[in-house]
This record gives C-alpha cells, sequence and structure tokens, in this order.
C-alpha cells in the first residue's frame, strides 16, 4: 500500500540518504574486513528495500520502517570506525623528505588515518632515547576528496625539521604533543675526507632495511600487484660507475611464480621506495598478470627475493593460507602501543590531485635478515 509523502516520509528519505552516505563511506575506507562483510550485507538489503531507486514520489510504510532500521544499524559501523584511534600511514612516514648534506627532514607529504573529529595539532617530532625531543615541524590538515577516514598532513610554515647530529632516536606524528605513530632510526655521519671538498654526509639505519610490502587495488583483486621495498646503493655495495639494477622473483617453494619484468634502477645512497608491477613468468613483456586472485589461489609459503646481478641483497617471507595473505602482526587494530599499530592501506597520491588518488590493500612483509 502506498501512502502520500508526509512528515514521516520526509524523515525516511532523510534516513535513506543516510544509508547511502555512509555505505559509501564504508566502502571508501574498506578498514576492515569484518566491516566490508557487514556493510555488503547491508547493501544487500538496501537494494532489497529500494529495488525502484530512491528518488520515487510515495513510499510504502514498509519501505520505510525497513529504511530507518538499517539507517540505525549502519550508523552504528559507521560509530564503530569513529572509534579508532589516529594514526599516520607508515608509508608516508617513511618516504619522507631527508636531506643528506646537514641532517634535516622536510615535513610535508604525509597522511593521517582516522582523523578525530574537532580541532588538534599536529607535527612531526624527533626525540633520542630518553625522550626528549631533538627537533620537531609544525603540521596542518589537508582534506582528500573521497576518502573520509584519510587526510593528508603537510607542512604549515617552516617545512624543515633540523636534527643535523648523529645518534638514535624516535620519529613520530604527534596529535597534541602525544605520538600517534613511530618508528626508531639512527643517524651517522660521514666526513667527505677530501680536503679540497671538506665536508660530511648524514646516513639514516631503520625500518627501510627490513620492510616491504605487497599492494593489489581496493576491492580489484583480479588487478595486477605491485611490490614495493627500499634500498640505496650503500646496502646493495654498489661501486661501479653506472645505476645497479634490482630484480624482485617470488619463489613458492623454490619454483619462481612472479618477477619484475624490468628491473629497477637504484640511484642515490639515501633511503628510496622501488616499485614495479609483478607479473608471471609466462607473461609476455606489458602484460603483467600476477594477481592477487591467482597468488590467493595457490597456498603455501612464499618468498619475495630481492637480487642484483643474481645476488640475494634481502628475502620477504609471505605465508598464503585458508585462501588468505597471512597479516603482518602490527596491522592488527589491537596492537600495543597503539604507535606501533600499521595501517594495512596506502593511498598512491602520484596523480598529484586528490581525486585522482587511489586506495591499495597492502600486505607488510619483515625481511629474514632484519637488523643484518
Amino acid at each position: 500500500m502506498n501512502v502520500p509523502w508526509g512528515r514521516r516520509e520526509l524523515r525516511g528519505a532523510r534516513a535513506i540518504f543516510n544509508v547511502v552516505f555512509v555505505v559509501y563511506c564504508l566502502d571508501s575506507v574498506n578498514a576492515d574486513f569484518r566491516l566490508w562483510r557487514a556493510r555488503d550485507r547491508l547493501a544487500a538489503v538496501a537494494r532489497s528495500t529500494f529495488p525502484f531507486g530512491l528518488f520515487t514520489d510515495k513510499l510504502t510504510a514498509m519501505q520505510y520502517r525497513r529504511a530507518s532500521l538499517l539507517a540505525g544499524a549502519i550508523m552504528l559501523l559507521a560509530s564503530s570506525l569513529q572509534a579508532q584511534e589516529p594514526s599516520a600511514e607508515l608509508v608516508s612516514l617513511l618516504d619522507v623528505g631527508f636531506y643528506k648534506n646537514n641532517g634535516n627532514f622536510l615535513a610535508d607529504g604525509l597522511c593521517l588515518v582516522f582523523p578525530p573529529e574537532g580541532d588538534a595539532t599536529y607535527e612531526l617530532v624527533v626525540r633520542d632515547g630518553s625522550g626528549a625531543v631533538k627537533g620537531k615541524a609544525s603540521l596542518q590538515v589537508q582534506k582528500w576528496t573521497g576518502y573520509p577516514v584519510f587526510d593528508g598532513l603537510g607542512s604549515l610554515g617552516v617545512p624543515t625539521l633540523s636534527l643535523g647530529e648523529p645518534g638514535s632516536y624516535v620519529m613520530s606524528v604527534d596529535k597534541d604533543g602525544e605520538p600517534i605513530t613511530s618508528f626508531p632510526f639512527q643517524m651517522e655521519v660521514e666526513e667527505s675526507g677530501d680536503p679540497f671538498q671538506p665536508g660530511k654526509s648524514f646516513y639514516r639505519q631503520g625500518p627501510w632495511q627490513y620492510l616491504a610490502f605487497l599492494a593489489s587495488p581496493a576491492g580489484k583483486p583480479d588487478q595486477p600487484l605491485s611490490f614495493h621495498f627500499w634500498t640505496n646503493t650503500r646496502e646493495i655495495g654498489s661501486e661501479g660507475s653506472k645505476p645497479p639494477k634490482a630484480q624482485v622473483r617470488v619463489l613458492l617453494d623454490d619454483e619462481v611464480v612472479g618477477l619484475y619484468k624490468d628491473p629497477v634502477s637504484i640511484a642515490g645512497s639515501q633511503w628510496r621506495r622501488y616499485r614495479r608491477n609483478l607479473a608471471t613468468p609466462q607473461s609476455p613483456v606489458g602484460n603483467y598478470a600476477f594477481t592477487l586472485e591467482g597468488l590467493l589461489a595457490r597456498e603455501g609459503n612464499y618468498r619475495f627475493v630481492v637480487e642484483v646481478e643474481e645476488r640475494v641483497v634481502k628475502s620477504f617471507p609471505m605465508t598464503v593460507s585458508g585462501g588468505a595473505v597471512t597479516p603482518h602482526p602490527r596491522t592488527s587494530f589491537d596492537t600495543q602501543p597503539h604507535t606501533d599499530y600499521i595501517v594495512p592501506k596506502f593511498v598512491d597520491r602520484s596523480s598529484g590531485s586528490s581525486g585522482g588518488y587511489k586506495l591499495f590493500d597492502i600486505f607488510w612483509l619483515e625481511s629474514e635478515s632484519r637488523g643484518n
């Protein structure tokens, strides 16, 4: 039975709008697989509730009641997202700019995840082993179109975090003076040794050595996987005049099941993230057919091996079991302390405009030779 529009129906229409908006937000977030499954179930109910679309001139009493219940259920899911503590995306922290001539950092290009409501003060901070602040720079929030739980953190005022001293440190993104994500690193200094060109260079050691990740376009398991890792010529031990080329091979037991079709050229003595799409060995050049679907179809123990001139530089193990990648333990929401939590998402901003940013599911890997 149809009833004409009235105050009750207008409230129902407003509830329907909330449903659509929150489902869209959950779709963009993809924050947790349990939420994904709940969202899909609720979306199916929404489609059965409104099979002829939302913009009709009449609303049945049954549709009104179902819309109200559906909106309430989805808002409960949304509130669980709001309860997540804010974090900084680790990829953006490891990629932060560094000046080797003076040991300072460029406080820009960072990513905030689960931004809280209301105003807050953010800073990029470096502390020593005692917890004393050795350098900091102010950051400002930059809203990103289409990603409700991701914001940018750009420089506010002077973009340089001045450090310039060797030692052991912890870098963090702070909210209102308290760290929300952090990682330890060491910095050393080397003199040029050339009396005609005096000077010094700073170098860092830390997670760049032992972390890497596999990235899959969010919600698109049939699209190519890419493998990301950090390295430099010092780690590789290159002494030649030409930039060394690094190859990545994916091994399942001793079988090569994936690889970079084109090796990457390693340039510079500072840490830099390198990436390529992965292909199966049988793929023709340009056909990057190594996908998440293909990976999950074969369970077992994998290794992602970085090689230079057939010499293994580092190797990253990964297990596929029960149709899923075994996640890195620090990607759990229950990680303690919370500053150790690693976000299992990555927003690719290479397009330069937030409207063209792309969200990836990422699987963090840790080197077999961590600390060596």
